[in-house]
């Protein structure tokens, strides 16, 4: 006895099911299941035998190993498709890289390795050795496994027994059953429960080579030759095969009689070969008839967003970046003169990998998409991904009480998400002083979560390097609090009395000396004359200055760069609203006049 336990996750409709994804006439119809549905792998003339038929196609008679002119001329409502077999393995991975989450190795089946008569793979095998009770026990692990691959969109055979060939076979073929506290019940492989039906195969250790002997002899890695000359032979099942001498047997099975005889007693040390995942995980979703509006589209992004998701959990991972493809029909397109792919980037603010989330950012900005052309499929793409980290758990919120319907800080994330693909990533973020002697520079906006982007403390504007010759900035770039050198000359403007000012505080802009409340979005040019009793026109409105005085100068600042040479005043302006006081500058260079803040 080797002790493995395997399970192996047999999708037996899964050629059907690929083909299947291009017959959508809209997105909001789905997969037309109801009808006769034949594919071809790799082929598209006439010759070409069925790979696969549905359900709907076998019960007009319609099977695997007829040709097309065979099949359409027996059933003319036949539906036939090409898949190519790259598709079949991309659908097999994103299997794997659910189940990545329920075992220590998992490998997919290679179309190099059949040698049943089967045209395309459609197992994935994932070795639970010790660990089934992380999942509650063999069974709990099966059922959830199940759910979770039934939830792509495929129809699954799972079972779980010692060996990788061996439970392919009986996931493929035995009929369902279950274990109950270990002990078979009746009712085929492994037991089913008319009280607690069984939708999964849980084989034991011990039990293997009984439940191998009740299995066809199709279920035998055997060619399909041989199997077929088995079968007129009389030996239709392995018991039948086990029953006869030894010799005979070999005789019968040629070259893989010592493998396919080891089978039979329930010896399989046959390896699993370690699936590596892609780096960027890409879902698409296409249909033939076009289609106008957005709301396709989010019914669209509904089954990609699952099963990334899915994909993400099962590799503990978690999105950092997403790009959205929306596919236009190329002709009118091109008649409209417009791009036949709208590109879309949402960078998130934190990672992300839970379904809800993924869906509301996406369709944040879907939902207000307007696009000139119809479209014809959706492609989303995950090129950059990160290891996912659960937040601890809140007992306040999780058992209940004041703080029950709370929201937690993980939704921080999506709404700051949301926020990105509604107003841009420059527009998102918080506020963080800034050591600048400018008062428009004082404050930056940084992002809110990007921890790595930020190379200071939190909460702290990232330092800025200084480019100019030696760490001490240029004297004449210090922020004077003197009044105004003889040159240039004192001007009209200074006065000589100047009130006590309202709400005056402690410094916000250096040596500024004033606290200013409203910072405006750009300085309103003055033409009237700064001095006492002059006039303003401010956003429509009149205002005199009732008094004014000298706060500070800068003198050359910023001479890397820029430099910026003001006079900066404070002025008490009178209106029809009352009074309030202001933040005036001039242009040392040209003599032109600003009025930058507000305090009020």
């Amino acid at each position: 006895m080797s002790g493995r336990r395997l399970v192996a996750v047999v999708l037996p409709e899964l050629l059907c099911e690929v083909a299947a994804e291009a017959l959508f006439k809209n997105p909001e119809q789905g997969s037309l299941h109801e009808r006769p549905l034949a594919v071809v792998l790799n082929a598209d003339q006439t010759a070409a035998k069925l790979d696969a038929v549905n359900r709907v196609a076998r019960r007009f008679g319609i099977s695997t190993g007829q040709t097309i002119v065979e099949a359409q001329a027996f059933l003319s409502q036949l539906v036939v498709r090409t898949v190519a077999l790259e598709k079949v393995q991309a659908a097999l991975a994103r299997v794997a890289e659910v189940a990545l989450g329920f075992g220590s190795v998992v490998s997919v089946e290679s179309a190099l390795s059949l040698n049943d008569g089967r045209s395309a793979p459609d197992t994935v095998w994932i070795d639970i050795t010790g660990a089934a009770h992380l999942r509650g026990g063999e069974q709990d692990l099966a059922e959830e496994l199940h759910d979770q691959v039934r939830a792509l969109g495929h129809e699954v055979r799972l079972a779980i027994a010692s060996g990788k060939y061996i439970a392919q076979a009986i996931a493929r073929w035995a009929t369902p059953g279950g274990v109950i506290d270990g002990r078979a019940t009746p009712g085929g492989i492994g037991g089913s429960s008319a009280l607690a039906p069984r939708r999964t195969i849980v084989v034991p250790e011990a039990q293997t080579v009984s439940a191998l002997a009740n299995l066809p002899i199709v279920a035998l890695p055997l060619e399909k030759e041989r199997a077929a000359w088995l079968l007129r032979l009389g030996v239709l099942s392995i018991a039948d095969l086990t029953s006869l001498p030894r010799k005979s047997a070999v005789s019968r099975l040629g070259a893989e009689a010592d493998r396919v005889l080891d089978l039979c007693a329930g010896i399989d040390e046959a390896p699993l070969v370690a699936y590596r995942p892609a780096h960027r995980l890409t879902e698409e979703r296409l249909w033939e008839q076009p289609v106008t509006g957005s709301e396709p589209l989010v019914f669209a992004l509904r089954g990609l967003t699952s099963r990334l998701s899915a994909r993400l959990v099962g590799r503990g991972e978690a999105a950092q970046v997403i790009e959205l493809s929306v596919l236009l029909d190329k002709s009118i397109a091109a008649l409209r003169k417009t791009p036949a792919v709208v590109e879309l980037r949402f960078e998130l603010a934190s990672p992300l990998w839970r379904e809800r989330e993924l869906l509301k950012i996406l369709c944040s900005r879907v939902e207000r998409l307007s696009l000139k052309a119809p479209s014809v499929g959706v492609r989303c793409c995950i090129p950059s991904i990160t290891h996912a980290v659960e937040r601890q758990l809140d007992l306040s919120r999780a058992l209940g009480g004041t703080f029950a319907n709370t929201r937690g800080p993980e939704d921080l994330s999506v709404l700051l998400g949301e926020l990105n693909a509604d107003i841009g990533k420059e527009n998102v973020g918080v506020l963080a002083l800034n050591n600048d002697h400018r008062p428009e520079a004082k404050s930056l906006l940084v992002p809110a979560l990007s921890e790595h982007d930020r190379q200071a403390v939190p909460g702290r504007a990232p330092k800025k390097r200084r480019k100019g010759p030696g760490s001490k900035l240029n004297p004449k770039s210090q922020l004077r609090k003197t009044h105004p050198s003889p040159t240039p000359a004192p001007t009209p403007e200074t006065p000589k009395n100047f009130p006590r000012l309202i709400g005056s505080g402690a410094s916000a802009f250096g040596g500024l000396g004033v606290m200013t409340t409203r910072l405006l979005a750009a300085p309103v040019p003055l033409k009237a004359p700064l001095k006492e009793g002059a006039v303003l026109s401010v956003g429509g409105q009149l205002y005199s200055i009732e008094a004014m005085k000298f706060s500070c100068r800068l003198d050359a600042v910023e001479w890397w760069t820029r430099p910026v040479s003001r006079d900066y005043f404070k002025v008490m302006l009178k209106g029809a609203y009352g009074v309030f006081e202001g933040l005036v500058y001039v242009e040392l260079d040209s003599g032109k006049r600003y009025l930058q803040a507000i305090v009020d």
